[in-house]
């Protein structure tokens, strides 16, 4: 029986000039690690979200469902939302899944900053 990679997945958060929240994930957004990002985001009130997901080194169905989430949740408040720091990998999930039609991505922060 193959092992199960357990790891866990770090969040930090920080209050941006421009009203935004910018949270930045560090590890797998799996269906293990999710839950505290879904918190974090839940209890968000600022004018917008940026994520940075430049250290997520992989996703799953749940971590990409958990994405869509935060950003449908967003929309729905009148929220802005970015995103940035997008791996090849993960690229690669966006496209498959056409995710990267929907979800507003940027190549860095400032220009993730500057379209919220």
């Amino acid at each position: 029986m193959a092992s199960l990679r357990h790891e866990d997945l770090k969040i930090t958060t920080s209050d941006r000039a421009s009203g935004a929240k910018l949270i930045q994930l560090h590890g797998p957004l799996t269906m293990t690690t999710l839950f505290d990002f879904q918190e974090v985001v839940r209890k968000d009130r600022t004018k917008a979200l940026i994520l940075d997901i430049t250290d997520v080194p992989y996703m799953d169905s749940a971590g990409l469902g958990s994405l869509i989430s935060a950003f449908v949740s967003c929309q729905g408040s009148k929220r802005g939302f970015a995103l940035f720091g997008i791996s090849d990998r993960i690229q690669q999930l966006f496209d498959l899944t056409r995710v990267s039609e929907l979800l507003p991505s940027f190549g860095s922060l400032d220009e993730a900053e500057g379209k919220i």
